[in-house]
């Protein structure tokens, strides 16, 4: 097999042989192209292109498997999102907001029958004066 390569300052480029310019590289592609098996290359090429397919489709599968996985857990996500928002909906007995608010009413109570005695003595008060007041004229 020869190779060849066209020469880019030449006006018409013509293919010329690579090893007029690099004979190196001659023997390398030739130690690359040897087939030690006995094995042709075209063989050889076909092996690597069904290597290459059946990884890719193995890639794929694993795509997929991967991508349903996803949808799987997203989906449990989604429902146990749900669950958590219809406990969180649905009324709650909170026993200390409870007991919170009953003795926060029955402290208003209190205050307001304190306030009441307050203005009954208050009145009581002022009369007790007036009538002081009048008995002493």
């Amino acid at each position: 097999m020869q190779n060849t390569f066209y020469k880019i300052d030449h006006h018409y480029n013509p293919k010329i042989n690579i090893s007029q310019y690099h004979p190196h590289l001659q023997q390398q592609q030739q130690s690359h192209t040897t087939n030690w098996s006995g094995k042709s290359n075209v063989k050889s090429f076909r092996e690597q292109i069904d290597k290459a397919l059946t990884r890719w489709h193995q890639l794929q599968q694993d795509k997929l498997q991967y991508e349903q996985q996803n949808q799987q857990h997203e989906q449990q996500k989604q429902i146990q999102y749900h669950d958590d928002k219809q406990i969180k909906t649905c009324p709650t007995i909170d026993f200390d907001q409870i007991m919170e608010e009953d003795l926060e009413n029955q402290l208003k109570e209190l205050e307001r029958k304190e306030e009441e005695e307050y203005l009954l003595l208050e009145r009581s008060l002022e009369e007790q004066l007036k009538q002081e007041e009048y008995n002493k004229d």
